[in-house]
């Protein structure tokens, strides 16, 4: 209490204030964790339940309807490959995740992709839905675990009891979020979300956790498979270190910064597996450095407008199209104030 009351005076007479920095930890009770977790589930089931008839189309053709590689989990090499030119080609966890909603669809509905023309069985219409059901419910059960991971960041990281769920519930109806649930070849973008949520999540668990090392393998695991689902994964072990950095504050005790500093190794280690993803991608003529008509430079300034509308979406959802055909920008010019 003196040692107390002299620092209090100390502060006083020099007129600085002692400053502390934010520990992070779990809020709220199990019984809080719970509610929270069923009304998120709850929600995302309604908010996407008219979803579940929606069709295979564009890129869901060639990387679907015409993937002969998802006709088979065995051998994994071919279940987690697909044709070039694809959307999920370099993509091995989402070429998995597709091949194993082939193998778990029904023997009769699995390769009823098209809607029914005349002269199909009268039965055609329901079996491509109950086909569509799987791939549709695993996208959603993607996004509402990602909707999770985040209410476990959220938990983690604020002091609020309110706000995680808050948080997590603005993501799980937000319409922004709506293409990448119901367009089916776009689970590589939510299954990136999702493993990109889980790496921060583990991470946070390592860091509480006295037992690191299984917390950190999951985090590292985790990271890799979002490193094969989609490029914009290669930000995770950063976003990590600044969780670390601006959340987490200094680690005390010697074993917890050894232990630290092995998992942001494993991290980065994540960054090969997508170098050698980046070195074989077999989309040349669809993305990339070397794409006809769009020399890397004017990729990048075009990317300036496109990054600036999609900020405004977050906040404004509205409106929302499937497809913009976003002109190129030709000249900085014209995207200065994006830009800016």
């Amino acid at each position: 209490m003196a040692n107390s009351s002299r620092r209090r005076r100390a502060n006083w007479k020099t007129g600085s204030t002692p400053t502390r920095r934010f520990a992070p930890g779990r809020t709220g009770s199990a019984r809080h964790v719970l509610f929270s977790v069923l009304v998120l589930v709850v929600v995302g089931v309604v908010a996407y339940r008219a979803s579940f008839a929606g069709v295979f189309l564009l890129d869901d053709g060639p990387a679907i309807v015409h993937n002969p590689n998802i006709r088979a989990l065995w051998p994994l090499t071919r279940a987690m490959a697909a044709p070039t030119e694809v959307t999920v080609a370099g993509r091995p966890t989402v070429s998995l995740s597709l091949a194993a909603n082939y193998a778990l669809a029904q023997p009769d509905v699995r390769d009823v992709f098209e809607p029914a023309v005349p002269g199909d069985p009268p039965d055609h219409t329901s079996k491509l839905l109950a086909n569509l059901w799987g791939y549709h419910a695993v996208n959603l059960a993607i996004h509402i675990g990602a909707a999770l991971a985040l209410f476990g960041i959220a938990r983690r990281s604020l002091s609020s009891t309110a706000a995680p769920l808050a948080i997590a519930l603005v993501w799980v109806t937000h319409p922004l979020t709506t293409g990448s649930v119901t367009y089916i070849v776009q689970r590589a973008e939510s299954l990136m979300g999702l493993c990109f949520l889980l790496t921060m999540y583990f991470a946070i668990r390592a860091r509480e956790s006295h037992g690191r090392l299984w917390w950190s393998l999951a985090a590292v695991a985790a990271c890799a498979a979002g490193m094969g689902s989609k490029q914009v994964m290669v930000a995770a072990p950063l976003v990590v270190a600044a969780w670390d950095w601006l959340i987490g504050g200094p680690i005390d005790d010697a074993r917890g910064r050894r232990d630290r500093w092995l998992l942001f190794a494993g991290l980065a280690a994540t960054w090969i597996l997508l170098a050698y993803l980046l070195v074989t991608q077999p989309r040349v003529n669809s993305v990339g450095f070397d794409f006809p008509g769009w020399p890397w430079w004017r990729y990048l300034v075009t990317q300036a407008g496109v990054i600036a509308h999609y900020l405004r979406l977050a906040i404004v959802p509205a409106p929302l199209v499937f497809d913009y055909g976003w002109p190129a920008a030709r000249t900085i010019s014209d995207v200065a104030p994006a830009l800016a």
